[in-house]
């Protein structure tokens, strides 16, 4: 009874030990990283890469209380602009510009954890009759620390 008793024993505390608390789920629309995001700006208008770039010129930038701190305006490739780790805890905002459109396209916002595997993706659209139209506020990023939340 006592060998029963001991191996009893020795398996609960096994079990206890391996059995540490499960860390906690990120919240929806978080990323945790220390260096940073990095946003990217695709579209398509159901072809393929060129025909998307022929249909549109997309622009993206960030922005602090109006104020551009990083934009991407090519006109023959997708956009990207960085959220660096260093900069100060606060509110950013993420906007969508058409530059130029001939065709309906759908785009994706895409943001990236810089060191982590942490990909979120948002999506909208602009007809081909909106050109100079302009999402200005398309994604607000609030950073604090290496806490990175987005709001839609």
């Amino acid at each position: 009874m006592k060998k029963y008793i001991l191996i009893f024993l020795t398996i609960a505390s096994f079990n206890f030990i391996s059995c540490g608390e499960d860390e906690d789920p990120l919240p929806p629309d978080t990323v945790i990283d220390s260096g940073g995001l990095t946003i990217e700006l695709e579209w398509s208008n159901g072809g393929s890469f060129s025909d998307a770039i022929s249909a549109a010129d997309l622009e993206l930038e960030l922005t602090i209380d109006d104020e551009v701190l990083d934009q991407s305006t090519s006109s023959t490739r997708f956009e990207s602009v960085s959220l660096s780790n260093f900069l100060a805890d606060a509110n950013y905002s993420v906007g969508v510009d058409v530059f130029s459109i001939s065709d309906d396209v759908t785009f994706t916002v895409f943001v990236k954890g810089v060191e982590s595997e942490t990909t979120l993706e948002y999506t909208g659209s602009f007809d081909s009759e909106d050109g100079g139209a302009s999402f200005p506020d398309f994604l607000t990023i609030t950073k604090s620390g290496d806490t990175y939340t987005i709001q839609r």
